[in-house]
């Protein structure tokens, strides 16, 4: 779905999905720096409003598909000033979207009850850009977030040099990504250099592949992979898990 002109600054992608009746299903959710809002009806038509937090690692869980959610991805760097809190105090979490708007998330909620699709993505879209215009947001501190994450995405530098490109101390740059990402730039940039393992594709072998993408070797690979996504490369590879709606991404 088109995400609104008056989004595209803050709102990465607008997401939804159907099914019939509730259903037991299996969900694989990849790590990710990017967090989202997600809203589920029950079969009644009343609506459940969370934040869905950056995950620091993959999370494999057992959930009801409703028959209707909508999916709202935040840019990554820019979810701070919409949701109101450091990231870090979301990060691996599900919060309901009262415990952030208060009163406001509450009557999003509300008036969510019974919606169709594009009732909710206009009311979606009024909400949050009413947020923003409230919000206390340094744009100049987003892009300082935003620029080094794009350092670390290339692989073309380590934290450290990151910190120096755009003129922070590494414990400023820590500082920042903690609260804007809700991750350290180290753990951020172990998710980016697995995601590029896995947009490349086991073109030739494991061990090649490690050294073209910035691990040591492939034993280093195999290590984080079981760590951030507790499977070994060749296992995530025959499974490819689509099932909880996220590819792997660090934005």
């Amino acid at each position: 779905m088109e995400v609104p002109a008056s989004l595209r600054g803050c709102v990465s992608e607008i997401g939804f999905a159907r099914s019939e009746g509730l259903a037991r299903r299996a969900g694989f959710f990849p790590p990710r720096a990017e967090a989202s809002i997600l809203v589920r009806w029950s079969p009644e038509g009343e609506a459940a409003v969370n934040v869905l937090g950056p995950l620091t690692r993959a999370q494999r869980k057992s959930f009801d598909a409703p028959p209707l959610y909508v999916r709202v991805g935040i840019q990554a760097g820019r979810a701070r000033a919409l949701l109101g809190v450091p990231i870090h105090e979301i990060a691996d979490r599900v919060v309901p979207i009262d415990d952030l708007w208060g009163g406001t998330g509450g009557r999003l909620r509300d008036s969510l009850a019974s919606c169709d699709l594009a009732s909710t993505v206009e009311r979606f879209e009024a909400a949050i850009v009413q947020r923003l215009r409230s919000a206390n947001a340094s744009t100049f501190r987003e892009e300082l977030v935003v620029h080094a994450m794009r350092t670390l995405d290339d692989g073309v530098g380590e934290v450290a040099s990151a910190a120096r490109d755009i003129g922070l101390s590494d414990r400023h740059l820590r500082r920042l990504f903690r609260d804007d990402l809700g991750m350290t730039p180290k753990h951020y940039a172990r998710i980016a250099r697995l995601r590029r393992v896995l947009v490349r594709g086991p073109s030739s072998s494991w061990a090649r592949l490690a050294l073209e993408t910035g691990f040591h070797d492939q034993s280093h690979l195999i290590r984080e992979f079981r760590d951030l996504l507790q499977v070994t490369p060749s296992t995530f590879r025959k499974s490819e898990p689509q099932t909880g709606g996220n590819r792997l991404r660090t934005r």
